[in-house]
């Protein structure tokens, strides 16, 4: 699996599902009306090398990695910021409360989707 840098870079993954819910749930609010905010559905920060493994227990097959600095795979002139997080304050004031999506759910429905072949 290609890990770009150590792999201890943080980002935070939603479950796109949830996130059209969420914003469909928006379009209704008058309030909402011209803001702009975060839409996301967790604010859980993953370190790249963790989601790796996740993703290698959900298909259930051994995880090796290919790490490549990023200066080789993006060039010198690209930065890659160590951690994002979406901040969701303004969403939840917004929204009723949520669970987001486990990541383990969100990747074996990728899965299932991958294993099932074209749906044409």
């Amino acid at each position: 699996m290609p890990v770009y840098g150590d792999g201890n870079q943080t980002r935070v993954f939603s479950d796109v599902r949830q996130a059209v819910e969420l914003l469909w749930s928006l379009t209704s609010r008058v309030d909402f009306a011209g803001q702009i905010m975060n839409l996301a559905t967790n604010d859980r920060e993953w370190r790249i090398i963790d989601l790796a493994h996740v993703v290698g227990r959900v298909v259930g097959k051994p995880v090796s990695f290919c790490f490549t600095p990023y200066e080789e795979a993006l060039g010198t002139d690209y930065f890659e910021p160590m951690h994002r997080q979406p901040c969701l304050t303004r969403l939840r004031s917004l929204l009723e409360p949520w669970q987001p999506i486990a990541i383990e759910q969100t990747i074996a429905a990728v899965r299932d989707y991958e294993l099932s072949g074209p749906a044409w």
